[in-house]
């Protein structure tokens, strides 16, 4: 059992690095670390405290009140902007490497390097079996770095292209 809530490339040298975003997580993977982050700070009085985005707050994170098409404005992508396709890494990067690509409140790698899990699922109907995913990765075309672009994909699934962002929420009062 504990096999699906680890990193299938826990192993592998090029995912595996300090600071270098976790891969090969499936959605659950990735909910089942955010409540053992929350119990571990709050004892479970609180199970929900870390969780995944959701989509609507990812998009705003990464694409501010101004709506920027990246999260670093409406500049195209570049090799000094994003970990993607045409950076021909093969691989993802240390968080952080792309000061360039960075959104003007200071988020790292909302474009490329990783695809994120969101919260919640696709509502359409073909579709309502999978999860959504944001961010565009290190294997990505430039299309998919947009704010707005988003990927979906089973919650079983997990990729060396695929990891999460997790957001604390506030605590009561």
């Amino acid at each position: 059992m504990t096999e699906r809530l680890r990193s299938v490339y826990e192993d592998d040298d090029r995912f595996n690095k300090d600071h270098q975003p976790v891969v090969g997580v499936s959605w659950y993977a990735a909910k089942a670390y955010c409540y053992w982050l929350s119990c571990l700070e709050t004892g479970c009085m609180d199970a929900g405290l870390y969780r995944l985005p959701t989509e609507i707050e990812w998009e705003y994170c990464a694409s501010g009140k101004e709506q920027r098409p990246y999260p670093w404005g409406s500049s195209s992508p570049t090799q000094q902007r994003a970990n993607y396709k045409m950076s021909k890494k093969e691989t993802t990067t240390l968080v952080g490497v792309y000061p360039d690509g960075a959104t003007p409140d200071g988020l790292y790698d909302m474009a490329g390097n990783v695809w994120e899990w969101m919260e919640h699922r696709n509502e359409n109907e073909k579709e309502k079996e999978r999860f959504f995913l944001r961010g565009g990765s290190w294997d990505t075309t430039p299309d998919y770095l947009r704010c707005s672009a988003p990927g979906f994909q089973s919650p079983f699934y997990s990729s060396s292209e695929i990891g999460f962002r997790v957001v604390r929420s506030a605590s009561p009062s």
